[in-house]
């Protein structure tokens, strides 16, 4: 009985497949495949991609600053202003401010008073073409005063509370027990002519209300201010 003879297999030389065929041993190169960094087709999605991501950013920068310009048009106290805030308290140059009160101080230093300055929270600069004495407001804090007789001026775009002591520091002023805007001694505290007990500077600042601050010697509290009609 004949054995029939397994076909040998293929071997390979130098990277080349070879085939037997009748004991000669024939190589044919094997086609080897171009590796290539990138196809042209690869090259053009990433360019696709990339230029989209550029486009987004693009847009989200122009909404971005749509939308600031939006709010500053309808908020104007909401742009940066041209004076520092004081404890959250913005200057503010232009804009509605309908929420408006009225409180007076007066301030007694051994029974005799103390002028407040005008003009405390307004932020001026000489006028343009001015003769050297003219300003010009730039903008003003929403606690000041317009004059010298002590009443101090609560203004905002919307209702909110105000204390004493964000005044003196808008003032750049101290207060406190034994301090009052410099004026040095043991500080007594009325409040619409009654004694108060504690923190002057945490005195709410509410419509038509009259604080007195003495230091030093201690006298009667003068009469509540008149703040017209």
């Amino acid at each position: 009985m004949s054995s029939r003879k397994k076909p040998k297999r293929s071997a390979s030389v130098n990277g080349k497949a070879s085939l037997p065929t009748n004991g000669i041993i024939l190589t044919a190169p094997v086609k080897a495949r171009s590796v290539s960094s990138s196809s042209p087709r690869q090259q053009r999605k990433a360019f696709l991609l990339t230029l989209a991501a550029v486009l987004f950013a693009l847009s989200g920068i122009i909404m971005v600053t749509a939308v600031r310009t939006d709010i500053g048009s309808l908020l104007p106290w909401a742009t940066p202003p041209p004076a520092p805030y004081v404890d959250g308290i913005p200057c503010q140059t232009d804009g509605v401010r309908p929420f408006h009160i009225q409180a007076h101080l007066t301030i007694l230093d051994n029974g005799q008073p103390v002028t407040i300055p005008a003009n405390v929270g307004i932020v001026t600069r000489p006028a343009k073409g001015g003769n050297g004495s003219a300003v010009m407001t730039v903008c003003q804090y929403w606690l000041n005063t317009r004059d010298d007789t002590g009443v101090i001026n609560a203004e905002a775009p919307i209702e909110r509370t105000f204390n004493l002591g964000q005044f003196f520091d808008i003032w750049h002023q101290p207060l406190t027990s034994t301090n009052v805007a410099g004026h040095l001694g043991t500080v007594t505290t009325f409040v619409d002519q009654k004694p108060y007990i504690g923190d002057p500077r945490a005195i709410d600042l509410t419509d038509h209300l009259n604080v007195t601050l003495e230091v030093g010697q201690a006298v009667p509290p003068p009469a509540n201010y008149n703040f017209g009609s």
